[in-house]
């Protein structure tokens, strides 16, 4: 690419956001000339669908499915490029551990004998959210279809108090210790299988507004035909075909305005620079890539930055030869082994040869995990370097976890394992959360559409992706943080950046 190179939209970042917003742009505005930036050698973000035992098997090393009650967005997305799915009906496995009745209180004990059977701490974490929010949301007569829900939980998140303090200044834990029990709050904190985020300290408003529409799941899961992958696939085919150039291996080091109000970037594609123009300038990235661009970005934008907190994740998989488990095995809840949950598949034509089982480690097992390949690239090895690995450290650990997860001495029979780190570079994490303190709707509003330059004029920049909505670890915050952007752009984008255009922000 040289100098004269230009276009009405740059997008950088060809993660599922990326991916959303040049399709969505290109559809109500055919003319646009939009192109997409990926600094990997393959679009996707992350997710990595990795083929295992010749293709007989998909193991995922990131997103593993979708909940269309939590993720209507993103069930539409699926829908409108006609993606075959399968439904799925087991999620994270119930503790069998029970909490010590005698460090609970009466309360708490009843909630205990309520749930006996199921998940208690689910219901512990309920019992205490209720106290929480007392009168300040209807939990009884909630649903996910209850109209004005949405603008209701966004009053929620700002406006919501806990002992006389905003409760998006206060940390999740930090309320629950408040109601709850200390035996509760550390049973429910290390035994949940509810969305993972115990060892962090998550602003209690976002996270308890998540959870809000967690609890009221109802409709299965579903992964696409050919794995999480073929969603990305088939993505990536509509936005070509929709016209939008899509250029993989090219990294963007800096940017800055122009005279004119347009954007001169910086980028860098097999070690040579590469310059181009652009209008629109849309960074659709983790936080992580984003702190590496704060040069280029105006204050008030690099103080949002550390609005997050980075949550690393680390999936390690295998491939056994006369597995352990039967056709729909339940998930593992990690309880006696160095993981926090385990999922194992079966060979659909030879359930009794080949069975695949997948560990999803969170913060601490993580870091157990991500120290057990030496090689090279190893921790992400990202589609376009396989995840298969021969790495012997760990597939001792893939041995003594099994025989943990499964009480027995014998030594299973791998064939194929291999292991992803989110945390590791250029992602810097599985996924994020709000800090304690961070007011997550004006770090959005900020982040949807600014200005670089001092003049006045219009924004010409845009953040969006998982790592700051209001839906975050899932696709559907990442498509909401992109509807942002599509709200904050100008009905024209090729416009010049003049008088009217500006008193639309």
């Amino acid at each position: 690419m040289s100098m004269q190179t230009s276009s009405d939209i740059c997008i950088i970042g060809g993660g599922i956001t990326g991916l959303y917003l040049a399709l969505q742009l290109k559809r109500r505005q055919p003319e646009l000339r939009i192109e997409l930036f990926e600094a990997l050698e393959a679009v996707g973000g992350r997710v990595q669908t990795e083929p295992m035992l010749d293709g007989e098997f998909r193991a995922e090393f990131g997103a593993v499915r979708i909940e269309p009650d939590l993720q209507p967005l993103m069930d539409d997305f699926v829908r409108q490029l006609g993606l075959a799915v399968t439904p799925i009906t087991s999620h994270e496995a119930c503790s069998a551990i029970r909490p010590d009745n005698a460090r609970l209180t009466p309360a708490e004990r009843a909630v205990v004998q309520q749930a006996a059977g199921g998940d208690v701490a689910w219901a512990l974490l309920w019992h205490g959210i209720a106290q929480v929010l007392g009168d300040q949301w209807p939990l009884a007569a909630d649903r996910l279809d209850r109209p004005g829900r949405a603008a209701d939980k966004a009053r929620l998140r700002r406006l919501a108090q806990f002992g006389g303090c905003p409760l998006y200044r206060q940390g999740m834990w930090n309320v629950l210790a408040e109601v709850l029990s200390h035996e509760a709050v550390e049973f429910t904190r290390e035994k949940g299988a509810f969305y993972n985020f115990k060892n962090q300290n998550p602003n209690a408003a976002d996270w308890i507004c998540q959870l809000l529409d967690m609890r009221l799941m109802q409709r299965p899961s579903y992964i696409p035909h050919g794995g999480m992958q073929a969603l990305i696939d088939v993505a990536e085919q509509a936005v070509r075909a929709a016209g939008v150039g899509i250029h993989v291996g090219h990294q963007l080091l800096a940017f800055g305005e122009r005279a004119d109000g347009e954007l001169d970037l910086q980028l860098r594609h097999a070690g040579a620079p590469v310059a181009l123009r652009t209008r629109r300038l849309i960074l659709a990235l983790p936080r992580s890539p984003l702190e590496s661009l704060a040069p280029s970005l105006p204050a008030p934008v690099q103080a949002c930055l550390d609005a997050v907190l980075c949550f690393p994740i680390v999936w390690a998989s295998c491939v056994m030869a006369d597995p352990w488990w039967a056709p729909g095995a339940a998930p593992g809840s990690g309880e006696g082994a160095t993981t926090r949950a385990a999922h194992f598949e079966s060979h659909p034509d030879k359930p009794e040869a080949y069975g695949l089982a997948m560990f999803y480690n969170d913060d601490p097992w993580c870091h157990y995990w991500a120290n057990l390949s030496d090689a090279p690239g190893a921790r992400f090895p990202h589609k376009d370097r396989p995840v298969r690995s021969g790495d012997p450290r760990l597939r001792q650990a893939l041995v003594r976890t099994l025989q943990q997860t499964f009480g027995r001495d014998d030594e299973p029979h791998l064939l194929e394992w291999g292991l992803c780190d989110w945390s590791a570079a250029p992602f810097g994490a599985g996924v994020h959360f709000w800090k304690p303190g961070r007011d997550s709707e004006q770090v959005m509003q900020t982040l949807a559409a600014f200005a670089i330059g001092q003049d006045g004029r219009a924004p010409q920049v845009h953040i969006c992706g998982e790592a700051y909505s209001d839906f975050q670890g899932f696709f559907e915050g990442a498509l909401r943080s992109a509807q942002r952007v599509l709200q904050a752009l100008p009905a024209a984008a090729t416009s010049s950046h003049q008088g009217s255009d500006h008193e639309r922000h």
